[in-house]
């Protein structure tokens, strides 16, 4: 079973939304997937879970985001 993790902050008032997710497969390296998206497009639980999709169909490489501010959801 995967474990899960992610972590968001938002930017510029409100208007747009960082997602990182932490996914730790047994065997395997952890895999960071960050990405942004505007509050407005879609629910948040339905994103993260098209993330978790893309990474299930891609290989993904470590994508760091500078200057972090978490904010726990």
């Amino acid at each position: 079973m995967d474990i899960i993790r992610w972590r968001s902050f938002v930017a510029k008032e409100g208007q747009t939304l960082f997602v990182v997710l932490q996914i730790i497969r047994p065997n395997t390296q952890m895999i960071f997937v960050s990405s942004s998206l505007m509050l407005k497009q879609k629910p948040l639980r339905e994103y993260v879970f098209g993330m978790l999709l893309l990474v299930e169909h891609r290989t993904v490489g470590n994508v760091l985001i500078g200057q972090q501010k978490d904010t726990y959801i």
